[in-house]
């Protein structure tokens, strides 16, 4: 066993309320904490000093992502996407939704769902059944926040919400709600090497649906499902998308042929999926343990998963290493636990016995997190470049483990 230590000397940042979203710059050093009573709080993660309180989004921030050249890109309930310099600290520009989609909402539009693009100076954001991509540099973002003509695209609107958005490896767009995935591939009119119209709009066009997939789900839907997918995650080679689902399953696609695999054995709705830096393991909540699936070869199917065992109370968050191999889940009772994903006992798939992998290390944060009181259930983790495992709770604090791993 090592030891989960303390990061920070002053042990914990706090948010107005409860923290909604975490991302971290490209660089590892800054953690951008959205908080439900609209703040953006910078973090030096090395330290835990808040670099910054940014003013966020009246109402509420409910999206963070941080982009390939070092910005920070937030949307929230007032009905705008914010571009931020993480260097500057401070808003550089503002995109207000309706505007840019040409749609009405009398109560307002929440952009609950922004993405970035792995190369490029790209974002994609969502609001109801829309979405909209517009490139940073491309004068979508204004003072004023309303978009010239011509400088975003509008995706949707779908047959249903969206509610995750995420960039493949290629800048193909893949969004998920209930019904199945639809995934957007950026069209390149006569040859052109950037995907843009005259206007200098970024152009998209829906995927058609694969031929063979394992549910109908809804019209529209590229890869179709018959329920509700919670959360969405590609792998980082491109090879996979990998969805939990609210009928306590996982389903993950093969992205050459839409070849669709059903995981199942989980106690509950699965609300978080994340994959290794190889792409090999996808990591699942969905009980008191979390699970990972061996993508590699033919997939999951015919494999035994790996279970990552010792937690005593549900798993409401994972992460892994940036560098593979280690992996981390925290539980709604405040307990941090890190696994090597290397050190298994050897389970057998004819007796329904998956590998199982012993904590490496553990530490409960529930002192720390709720000062006492109740609400110490660990809601986001995130593992810095720097090694720096970074937990939130749903009091709006934060705090930092440092692992030798």
């Amino acid at each position: 066993m090592c030891a989960l230590d303390e990061a920070w000397p002053s042990q914990l940042v706090e948010c107005t309320d409860h923290i909604e979203c975490v991302a971290l710059s490209l660089d590892g050093q800054l953690a951008c904490l959205g908080s439900a009573g609209g703040e953006i709080l910078v973090v030096d993660v090395d330290s835990g000093r808040v670099a910054a309180r940014l003013d966020g989004h009246a109402g509420g921030t409910l999206a963070l992502c941080a982009t390939h050249d070092g910005r920070l890109v937030s949307g929230g309930e007032d009905s705008f996407v914010r571009l931020h310099s993480l260097e500057a600290l401070g808003e550089v520009g503002r995109l207000r939704f309706e505007c840019a989609a040409g749609i009405h909402c009398p109560t307002g539009t929440w952009v609950s769902a922004v993405a970035a693009h792995p190369s490029r100076s790209r974002i994609v954001a969502a609001a109801g059944r829309t979405a909209i991509v517009a490139d940073l540099d491309g004068g979508a973002f204004g003072g004023d926040g309303n978009a010239p003509a011509g400088s975003v695209c509008v995706l949707g609107p779908l047959a249903r919400t969206i509610d995750c958005l995420a960039f493949l490896p290629d800048g193909t767009i893949s969004s998920c709600g209930y019904g199945g995935v639809t995934l957007f591939r950026e069209t390149c009119a006569g040859g052109a090497a950037e995907a843009a119209g005259a206007d200098g709009a970024p152009r998209y066009e829906a995927v058609a649906r694969f031929a063979k997939t394992y549910h109908d789900g809804v019209d529209g839907a590229t890869l179709g499902y018959k329920g509700w997918l919670l959360s969405l995650a590609p792998a980082p080679t491109g090879d996979w998308l990998a969805c939990g689902c609210s009928d306590n399953t996982v389903r993950l696609w093969r992205m050459a042929n839409g070849q669709d695999f059903k995981c199942g054995g989980y106690s509950s709705k699965v609300s978080c999926v994340v994959w290794d830096s190889t792409g090999r393991y996808c990591a699942t909540s969905g009980s008191n343990q979390a699970t990972l699936w061996d993508c590699s070869g033919r997939g999951p199917a015919g494999s035994a998963p790996l279970a990552c065992v010792g937690q005593k109370a549900a798993v409401s968050a994972i992460a892994f290493h940036p560098a593979g191999r280690y992996f981390a889940s925290g539980s709604i009772d405040g307990v941090i636990k890190v696994y090597d994903t290397c050190t298994f006992e050897v389970g057998d798939l004819r007796a329904g016995r998956p590998h199982v992998c012993h904590a490496l290390a553990s530490a409960s944060v529930a002192a720390v997190m709720n000062g006492g009181g109740g609400g110490g259930s660990v809601e986001h983790l995130v593992w810095s470049t720097r090694g720096v495992l970074i937990a939130a709770c749903a009091l709006g604090r934060c705090t930092a483990l440092r692992c030798a791993v």
